[in-house]
């Protein structure tokens, strides 16, 4: 960022210097969690980058790390996923490699027993 004035205008992140790219992704996955009549939650690492600006907070989703799940956390999450009524996921396209720590089952789960219905920045959205 050497030269360049990138200071973000996003909530909390006000004053905080962000690349470009990444602001517009925040922005967008934002305007599309703002207007979507569903619940939307991430099964990503990041999703508390997305989160923040719209002081939103889900527990194990915001984080989605093996370590941060507890015993048995992959099944719990899926058992919740399964249940869930009027959910969307956005899972990181296939083209960008997933955090190590994200456990792959849950991700694979969505995927697998989930429809794809569209794709709003660097995710494809799931319901």
């Amino acid at each position: 960022f050497k030269n360049q004035n990138n200071y973000s205008n996003l909530n909390h992140y006000k004053s905080i210097m962000i690349n470009p790219v990444s602001e517009k992704a925040i922005e967008e996955v934002d305007n599309y969690i703002l207007n979507s009549e569903k619940q939307v939650e991430f099964v990503n690492a990041q999703a508390v980058l997305y989160k923040i600006p719209l002081n939103q907070y889900s527990k194990y989703y915001d984080m989605l790390l093996g370590g941060n799940l507890g015993e048995n956390g992959p099944e719990k999450i899926i058992n919740q996923i399964k249940e869930a009524k009027n959910t969307q996921y956005l899972v990181l396209k296939d083209k960008f490699k997933l955090n190590w720590q994200v456990p792959i089952s849950i991700v694979d789960y969505v995927k697998e027993n989930k429809e794809k219905i569209g794709e709003v920045a660097l995710f494809d959205i799931y319901e």
